[in-house]
């Protein structure tokens, strides 16, 4: 009879072995940025010793064998592949995972073994939360004790309606840790279960494979599809963390939703800083936290593009994969992607230097021209910034409102998202004017718009007191001359020539757009 090989001495490309092993956990992987697609059916594996491994079964030989597996039973397999673990999103920390498929060998096993664990959860110290802030290499499991939970409720995210719950855990070091269930793993918690199990005990809850992020400056932890919750289990470490409680039991309270909306104000910090107290911020206390500064476009880098090709819809980016156009919020679109704005910029204030990103709308209400119309010109290219841009922006003064970029992971060096701009002397001139009844919002007092609606929030009033222009014509922009030449003379022939092969261009641009078919020639999807 063949031994069984212990899970830790598993090795890459290793063949003819057999494992013994209880199935711990079990799950449908899906992908929430195409709807819920399907990715694969991965599950977690425990030998005798403790060890555990992640498996995986191909998305196409899914019906065939996730019906021959249930959780908490024992098994035997054989012909499997050992292959390297997921780069992101692992659910235990060995470096290989198991594939099986249908030339795998699935034994069932008598539950006689008492020394195969049921289950096995990682359980970090408080460093160990705080490091793998937006790093999903490693989900994370969490034990606490659950002091609020809020009913179920829906939000608009990745392009469609997600079901959402919201509670709050006391775990180890933190007094107050936010987490939010999302679609299925949200419906499936039955708070009212759990409210009648508060009346008489403290309520002790598992949650595995969560992502660590942060809002307003503290952690907090969502769920994923590989996300299992274990209410008032009688293992060792629930068993463990309710003797360690030093509050009484049954503290637990039901909430409403709080609306989106009224989140979007918590975060409207609006603090005025400048580059180098912005450079000094705590990338995990003050993510999420929104901030003004007063600066100067001293540049702007296009090596990587001064546009992208975004939804119509939404604006997220979009790819291609086998031909498809897929938007990473609305899943796949029909719809030709547009060109929209997005400029890497270097700002100064004589403090510092910082890297600002800003995307599309801001750029164009400021140039009065779109990205489209750009893109469109002769000898444009993706990674050279057209003149008109380094023109009309650099070396001017702004006002920002800016918070920390949650997607760049430098260690060293912080940079921004811009969630509005404006160009200082238009503020100031609209600041000396006569103004109507102020809304003091504790660290910013703005102008009250009475056009508002109920959930606008703070950037939606400063830029419903800026008034925009009419959009900029192209060609009298092109037509500048060097030695003193006004831009708008209409006695300039070229100035004319230049605006007919415009109207060419533009009617020959909306011919284009009115076929299914996508342009190449710019660099476009």
């Amino acid at each position: 009879m063949m031994d069984f090989t212990p899970l830790k001495e598993l090795q890459l490309g290793q063949r003819g072995c057999k494992i013994k092993c209880r199935l711990a956990r079990l799950w449908d992987s899906t992908n929430p940025k195409m709807k819920d697609e399907l990715m694969s059916v991965d599950f977690l594996l425990i030998d005798n010793e403790g060890s555990t491994i992640q498996g995986s079964i191909r998305k196409q030989d899914a019906p065939q064998l996730k019906n021959l597996l249930t959780e908490s039973k024992i098994y035997v397999f054989a012909n499997f592949i050992v292959a390297a673990a997921k780069k992101t999103y692992r659910v235990c920390q060995h470096e290989t995972m198991i594939q099986i498929g249908p030339w795998t060998i699935i034994k069932e096993e008598p539950d006689i073994e008492s020394t195969i664990p049921m289950n096995s959860f990682h359980l970090p110290q408080i460093k160990d939360i705080e490091a793998r802030l937006y790093n999903d290499t490693i989900l994370t499991d969490v034990i606490g004790h659950i002091t609020s939970v809020e009913r179920l409720s829906t939000t608009y995210a990745i392009g469609r309606n997600v079901s959402k719950k919201n509670m709050v855990l006391h775990s180890f070091g933190y007094t107050r840790l936010p987490v939010t269930l999302w679609g299925s793993i949200a419906e499936a918690f039955n708070e009212e279960n759990v409210l009648s199990i508060g009346d008489t005990e403290s309520i002790i809850a598992i949650l595995t494979s969560m992502t660590v992020r942060s809002f307003k400056g503290e952690p907090t932890l969502s769920s994923t599809s590989a996300t299992k919750v274990y209410v008032n289990q009688e293992n060792e470490e629930t068993i463990s963390f309710r003797n360690s409680l030093l509050y009484p039991h049954g503290v637990i309270s039901l909430t409403q939703a709080t609306s989106t909306t009224d989140n979007a104000n918590e975060q409207l910090e609006n603090k005025s800083k400048t580059i180098m107290e912005l450079l000094h911020l705590d990338r995990l206390t003050d993510m999420g936290k929104k901030y003004t500064t007063v600066a100067t476009i001293e540049g702007i880098d296009a090596a990587t593009g001064w546009w992208y090709n975004a939804c119509p819809k939404c604006k997220a980016g979009v790819t291609t994969t086998e031909g498809t156009l897929s938007c990473r919020k609305c899943g796949p679109i029909h719809n030709i992607p547009i060109p929209w704005y997005k400029l890497n910029m270097t700002v100064a204030d004589g403090t510092a230097e910082a890297k600002f990103l800003v995307f599309g709308k801001h750029i164009e209400r400021l140039l009065k021209i779109s990205a489209d119309q750009l893109c469109d010109l002769p000898g444009s290219t993706r990674t050279v910034l057209p003149p008109i841009i380094e023109q009309l922006l650099c070396g001017k003064k702004y006002t920002f409102i800016v918070s920390i970029n949650d997607r760049d992971n430098n260690p060293h060096v912080l940079t921004f998202n811009v969630s509005y701009m404006a160009e200082e002397p238009k503020l100031l001139d609209y600041n000396m004017q006569p103004q109507p009844a102020q809304i003091n919002t504790g660290n910013t007092t703005i102008p009250a718009d009475k056009n508002k609606k109920p959930d606008a929030t703070e950037d939606d009033i400063l830029i419903s007191s800026l008034h925009g222009k009419r959009k900029r014509d192209i060609p009298t922009l092109l037509m500048k001359k060097e030695g003193g030449v006004e831009e708008n003379s209409t006695n300039n022939s070229q100035g004319e020539l230049m605006a007919t092969k415009d109207k060419e261009s533009e009617s020959k641009d909306k011919h284009l757009r009115k076929k299914p078919a996508i342009s190449k020639g710019k660099t476009k999807i």
